[in-house]
């Protein structure tokens, strides 16, 4: 439910706690307050729907000092790389392809929208949701004909880097990591937890490799090639993407040495080919527009949520939670990682 009236009557402000799923498979507590309304006993809660399920809407970041209605489009990738819906409340910083073909579905029917940035602050992720939102940005340009550009903003590592292919041009900003070009698979083992706790579980299955990385059997051998596979499949994947997009390559051979995993700074990932350039955001905004042939343009936004006082620098989907206050009570997202393939950089992995 997205509005309530408590059983409480009088003309106290009534403090309401509700349950509500928040997308991503965990739940969170909200507790807020209900003042009474005139005339209305027992008080009645406001309805907080546009809080909690906010629509996607156009807001101006950066105004052009002339009028015009041609528009420049930021689209943020930010956070964790993830699969599902964004859709629901949600308060971790995580970008998904339902989002990204949200927003590019809003501006394939906007005929002022001439250029499109997208601005890239993240580790990578899940391996689908990164090929998925690449997918639709490179469907978004065949279809409009529209110039995209990139800008790289703290962290563009890993999946992050996969999809800032699809740009036109890719800027980094001067204090850029990016690269970690590869792929991670995490299968977390819990044999000796489940002993500590005497934790027992029967596994049946049609076949020896059904079962494969299940977290209470030791991986054989022959589990692990499987894996290993699947790793380099999608591995190579990687490597061809940047292949297909980046001048400097043009096989697997040429870029491989480069691509371990390590990270680059900005200055190195220009030297190798991997972007064009360095600049900030202000400034891929005036390139952005000149690809674009804009005398003059209006930077705009789609985002959720109330928000004010919006720049270029402003993330997407922000939330009003002046009314709010919020516990996370799902104890297993502190010790849960998800099992599979990462495009991701994550410090302290081997």
């Amino acid at each position: 439910h997205a509005s309530f009236r408590p059983p409480i009557t009088g003309t106290c402000p009534c403090l309401i706690d509700v349950v509500l799923p928040s997308g991503n498979g965990e739940h969170y507590l909200f507790y807020f307050w209900a003042s009474p309304e005139p005339g209305n006993t027992p008080c009645q809660a406001h309805d907080i729907e546009p809080i909690l399920f906010p629509k996607l809407a156009e807001y101006s970041i950066q105004l052009s000092d002339q009028r015009t209605r041609n528009k420049i489009l930021i689209i943020d990738i930010t956070g964790t790389i993830k699969s599902g819906s964004r859709k629901g409340f949600n308060l971790l910083s995580i970008t998904t392809p339902d989002q990204v073909k949200s927003i590019l579905d809003k501006a394939s029917q906007d005929k002022w929208i001439k250029a499109i940035i997208l601005k890239i602050d993240s580790p990578g992720g899940e391996v689908t949701a990164t090929d998925l939102i690449y997918h639709e940005i490179i469907q978004f340009k065949e279809r409009t004909g529209i110039p995209i550009y990139a800008s790289l903003m703290g962290v563009a590592c890993s999946g992050a880097y996969y999809i800032a292919c699809t740009a036109d041009k890719i800027y980094s900003h001067p204090t850029t990591l990016t690269g970690s070009i590869g792929i991670i698979a995490r299968f977390p083992k819990m044999i000796e937890l489940a002993d500590k706790i005497g934790y027992q579980e029967e596994i049946i299955s049609t076949g020896k490799m059904k079962s494969m990385g299940h977290p209470l059997r030791e991986m054989s051998p022959e589990v692990r090639a499987v894996l290993q596979h699947h790793i380099d499949s999608l591995y190579n994947r990687f490597l061809n993407i940047i292949i297909t997009h980046r001048p400097k390559y043009n096989t697997i051979h040429e870029i491989k040495p480069h691509a371990d995993g390590r990270t680059f700074d900005a200055q190195k990932s220009v030297s190798l080919g991997l972007t064009d350039g360095i600049g900030y955001m202000s400034e891929v905004i005036v390139r952005t527009q000149k690809a674009a042939s804009l005398n003059r343009a209006n930077i705009v936004k789609y985002m959720t949520g109330y928000n004010s006082d919006l720049n270029i620098y402003s993330n997407s989907h922000s939330l009003d939670l002046s009314v709010i206050n919020l516990v996370n009570f799902d104890i297993g997202s502190f010790t849960r990682k998800n099992t599979g393939f990462f495009y991701l950089w994550e410090p302290g992995q081997h």
